[in-house]
């Protein structure tokens, strides 16, 4: 379901065919209700996301 989608993102074509579809067996879909924070800049991950719509966006600027 997920791997033709998987090939389009640049940092995931060096994958071959079997590790794209390991990669594509274990998504899942997710979504957020307004105003939830989905995660926090400087913590340190637990998940792994592929951000496929985003309805709006922050912009941080590292000075």
């Amino acid at each position: 379901m997920y791997e033709e989608f998987l090939k389009k993102i640049d940092f995931l074509a060096e994958l071959d065919s079997w590790e794209l579809l390991t990669l594509a067996d274990a998504l899942q879909p997710v979504s957020y209700t307004d105003g939830s924070t989905v995660f926090k800049q400087g913590e340190q991950g637990e998940d792994f996301f592929i951000i496929v719509t985003v309805l709006y966006y922050y912009y941080f600027s590292y000075k």
